[in-house]
């Protein structure tokens, strides 16, 4: 049963330490994410509504919710070729039954991008606010900052 598996999840996602939220329809996920935003987005591709695949296009055309790392749920591993995930955005890929060891995996893969992404937005940041020296040799402090839409959210 597709509700009790997504539960299992949940609460294995739950016991980790992490905060979960469930819908079980497609475009209900896609308006949920918008106000939970969440870092990471395990998506089976056959929602009603709106499929898996569905979902990942409209999130990656949202500016906030485009660091969203997103992991396809699928039923056995021919279903959808990788190339079309990856195309539609998604990071990684679970067979269903999902083992708690994978599920696991796919949380600390999210995490450690989450991890990076925050070090090079604090990099990029002292690079902008670094001193520059003009032409005549005086230091300048830039008030530019750099443009990187939804990295502060990682």
């Amino acid at each position: 049963d597709e509700r009790a598996a997504a539960q299992e999840a949940a609460t294995l996602i739950e016991r980790w330490g992490h905060r979960v939220k469930q819908t079980h329809d497609g475009l209900a996920a896609v308006e949920e994410s918008r106000a939970f935003k969440p870092d990471l987005m395990l998506l089976g591709l056959s929602l009603p509504g709106l499929n898996g695949l569905g979902v990942a296009h409209r999130l990656r055309k949202l500016p906030a919710l485009e660091h969203v790392r997103l992991t396809a749920l699928v039923d056995e591993p021919a279903g959808v070729s990788r190339r079309e995930l990856k195309k539609a955005g998604f990071s990684d890929t679970l067979v269903k039954p999902i083992a708690p060891l994978d599920l696991l995996m796919s949380i600390v893969k999210a995490r450690d991008t989450i991890r990076r992404a925050r070090q090079l937005t604090r990099a990029a940041s002292e690079i902008v606010s670094a001193p520059r020296s003009d032409s005549s040799g005086s230091s300048k402090r830039t008030s530019t900052r750099p443009s990187l839409r939804g990295a502060a959210r990682y």
